[in-house]
């Protein structure tokens, strides 16, 4: 029953897209987050789902692309992937992660109203 309330929720989410142009995916976000406990989980299906869908998006309107735009954002985000990849690799090193299990939320670390992610032997 869960997997039906999902793939409905992307398919409505999505046509929400189509017609106002954003908010698809952050409101399958909130559901999906509702209907999931694991929140790990909830992004790495979230991502995928956005994938296959901005991804069959622009193979439909790979008339409309324009190269020179994206030939100019490719060298930037390869970059940041680089950079972000790195800093992801370093703190799991650093925390000693070895699975997504691993990292809590300590309600201790509390600054100023924002919980921080840490690593609890």
């Amino acid at each position: 029953m869960e997997n039906f309330i999902l793939i409905t929720a992307a398919l409505f989410t999505s046509t929400l897209s189509s017609m106002i142009g954003m908010g698809g995916g952050i409101v399958l976000l909130g559901l999906m987050a509702i209907l999931m406990p694991q929140g790990y989980l909830v992004i790495a299906l979230h991502g995928m789902i956005q994938l296959i869908g901005n991804g069959t998006r622009a193979f439909v309107f790979k008339d409309a692309i324009k190269k020179n735009i994206i030939s100019n954002y490719f060298y930037g985000s390869l970059i940041g992937l680089s950079l972000s990849g790195l800093i992801v690799f370093f703190l799991i090193q650093s925390f000693d992660v070895k699975t997504a299990n691993d990292i809590t939320k300590n309600p201790s670390k509390e600054i100023n109203g924002t919980i921080t992610v840490s690593y609890i032997p």
